[in-house]
């Protein structure tokens, strides 16, 4: 629940107003509507402030915290798009403050938004925020909530709500400023609840493009046992085209997301070293750069080397890694003459 979507809102109260001033309001805003939907959205609303449960939603995504003048400064302010400037109050109202914002594009940098939401998501406490309610429907005149499984329930929406926000902060950043953005959250939150479940969903939006650009890297690691020269310009092309946006991945879970792939090309250079031609291999080797920060990815190499230098051929592991079904675009396969006479199902050098 945004700002505009809150009863609070849609009826022009506050946590302090009462069953007479819900009731005041309806009337003066029914008289006003325009047509049906507006009239039963303002029923809706009505209904949502006058039952305590749906009022504990309304209340947990608003700002109990200010005057009703305050509240409706902040969130005219957010609901236009202007920054709010320094956040800080209680967990709870922060992060509501910080949602929006995110959400109606009030920011100038996002991230600082995504880092406050991050550090105070584990603070809301279900006990005080429950008391905070009662306390300002106490001034209202209504009973108390004594419930608290209904903030807990809200905490799991103000979640979803995250995730919303961070999809309208990812239409309006692009792809790239995106990336560096989680990035930056997984550097920095990724154990927090927030921080996890905002990687998990860049995870599954990146799931097919990673297999895409992983189809890049076998066709550009299969070009290798005929083309070599262009095969391996390719991968290193098109293994950095994977690692850009996959670095959020990578400092999320570490090399677990690398295995796939370095096995891959583990898998090459054995074939290489398998034929014989160690020359092939020691150039292919250039690649495993981009695991060189890995324990366990090092720990495998070193045994490797051991097996190498003792005239020994490592095995090959096992692994299920996209295989090619076109060629990749690039400005690299047409440097081979042998493919460039081709057309484009003939490209395939085998």
């Amino acid at each position: 629940m945004f700002f505009t979507d809150n009863p609070f809102y849609i009826l022009s109260l506050h946590t302090k107003d009462g069953k007479e001033a819900i009731s005041t309001a309806l009337q003066e805003k029914l008289e006003k509507a325009k047509d049906k939907k507006e009239r039963n959205r303002l029923l809706d609303a009505e209904y949502d402030l006058t039952h305590s449960r749906r009022r504990s939603s309304a209340e947990f995504f608003w700002l109990p915290l200010l005057t009703k003048k305050e509240a409706y400064g902040y969130i005219d302010d957010i609901i236009s798009g202007k920054p709010a400037g320094s956040i800080n109050f209680p967990c709870l109202s922060s992060i509501v403050l910080a949602v929006n914002c995110l959400y109606y594009g009030a920011y100038e940098d996002p991230l600082p938004l995504f880092l406050k939401i991050c550090e105070d998501y584990g603070k809301i406490d279900p006990i005080a925020t429950a008391a905070l309610f009662n306390e300002d429907r106490r001034s209202a005149g209504l009973a108390g909530t004594y419930d608290y499984s209904h903030v807990e329930m809200c905490e799991r929406d103000l979640l979803e709500n995250i995730g919303e926000a961070a999809c309208k902060v990812k239409e309006r950043a692009g792809k790239e400023k995106w990336t560096t953005l989680i990035s930056s959250l997984a550097e920095k939150e990724k154990e927090t609840i927030p921080g996890a479940d905002l990687l998990l969903s860049y995870e599954d939006s990146m799931r097919e493009e990673k297999r895409e650009k992983e189809k890049d890297i076998d066709y550009a690691l299969t070009l290798t046992r005929t083309h070599f020269p262009q095969g391996l310009s390719l991968a290193k092309e098109k293994i950095n085209d994977w690692m850009i946006p996959m670095k959020p991945m990578v400092l999320w879970q570490g090399a677990r997301v690398l295995m796939n792939l370095f096995h891959r090309l583990r898998n090459e250079e054995i074939y290489f070293l398998s034929r014989g031609e160690k020359d092939k291999a020691r150039e292919l080797a250039s690649l495993f750069r981009n695991f060189e920060d890995f324990r366990e990815i090092q720990e495998i190499r070193e045994r490797d080397g051991i097996l190498i230098s003792h005239g020994l051929i490592p095995e090959r592991q096992e692994i299920h890694f996209p295989r090619f079904d076109r060629v990749p675009g690039t400005a690299i396969i047409p440097e081979a003459p042998e493919i460039r006479k081709k057309k484009l199902f003939g490209i395939f050098p085998f």
